[in-house]
């Protein structure tokens, strides 16, 4: 039946089905359910048209499969399966086990999904997208796409670094086959430091005295020339400073040695000078390869003026 906007009395509390009104309805008694009632489980499975904007029910058609509630002039939270819903939008799942609570479907096969994300003091995108490109998640920041899950398990960086933001944690290689003691990749660094060289007694100052560094997780490699300007009397063991401490370990599994080259020593050849490192120390001393002195308990007496000496070393550090 269709009401006209032509005026006309019906009789007594009239019914009607799928009834549409060309003009406007004014109801002088009470709607059922009231405009501004909380929609019940009574409204479930019917269709609710036309209500205020400013009372609980909606302006629009909806049909209510489930319990809602909805804002009012006191509320500010809508919750879709909840009745006290934490959140100015809150949809909880029933029953148990995993549900599907919310499902966002793009207008086309071809199309992406957007949810997208507004900051109010700026105009840049911050959405995920899902779709169309091989059903790849994206998740664009700034407006521009930074991070890729890819639907084969891949994840791709668009743009940026990887940051590990806390100290101690990496990437755990742990679910590959291994009898190591760890599988955790937690550390890359690399730089520059500046050299010294330390003799038991006396003092060496160096001309070249800059060496670069590179960690790889523990292992620790120093490469670079010493060139030395000028002495004073140096003797005993001579020492060169490190980046990183050499671990401790048991039976010498952490100490480590280079093969050296170097000129312009007192007395000895230009290979018969190397570097080793010992657990626990900061330095790494120098030693006589050629048997003349006891390891390089007189390593101090061979650099003079002009002695250089060409650094490679690896070693581990804690």
């Amino acid at each position: 039946m269709t009401i006209k906007n032509r005026g006309g009395v019906f009789g007594r509390n009239p019914t009607f089905n799928n009834v549409d009104v060309d003009g406007t309805l004014s109801i002088a008694g009470t709607a059922v359910p009231a405009p501004a009632d909380t929609l019940t489980t009574s409204d479930i499975g019917s269709t609710v048209q036309a209500y205020d904007a400013d009372t609980a029910k909606l302006d629009v058609a909806q049909t209510f499969i489930a319990q809602q509630d909805f804002p009012t002039a006191s509320a500010t939270s809508f919750g879709v399966g909840v009745t006290s819903p934490s959140r100015q939008f809150t949809v909880q799942a029933t029953g148990s086990g995993d549900n599907l609570p919310v499902r966002i479907i793009g207008g086309s096969a071809a199309s992406q999904c957007y949810i997208e994300l507004h900051d109010a003091a700026t105009t840049a995108d911050y959405n995920v997208r899902v779709g169309s490109a091989g059903d790849d998640l994206e998740l664009y920041a700034g407006g521009s796409n930074r991070l890729d899950v890819r639907s084969n398990g891949d994840v791709s960086v668009q743009a940026g670094n990887l940051i590990i933001g806390t100290s101690g944690k990496g990437i755990d290689f742990s679910a590959t086959a291994g009898t190591g003691t760890s599988e955790l990749f937690d550390d890359y660094e690399e730089g520059t430091y500046t050299a010294t060289l330390t003799p038991d007694s006396g003092s060496i100052t160096l001309l070249y005295d800059q060496l670069k560094y590179t960690k790889i997780g523990r292992l620790v490699t120093v490469m670079g020339l010493l060139n030395v300007s000028t002495v004073s009397t140096p003797t005993g063991y001579l020492g060169l400073n490190l980046p990183f401490i050499i671990s401790t370990g048991s039976n010498y599994a952490n100490r480590s040695a280079n093969a050296g080259y170097g000129s312009g020593f007192v007395s000895l050849n230009c290979n018969e000078v190397n570097l080793a490192a010992t657990e626990s120390l900061s330095l790494a001393y120098f030693i006589d390869t050629s048997g003349a002195t006891a390891n390089g308990a007189a390593m101090g007496q061979q650099f003079q003026a002009g002695t250089q000496f060409f650094v490679t070393l690896s070693y581990h550090t804690n």
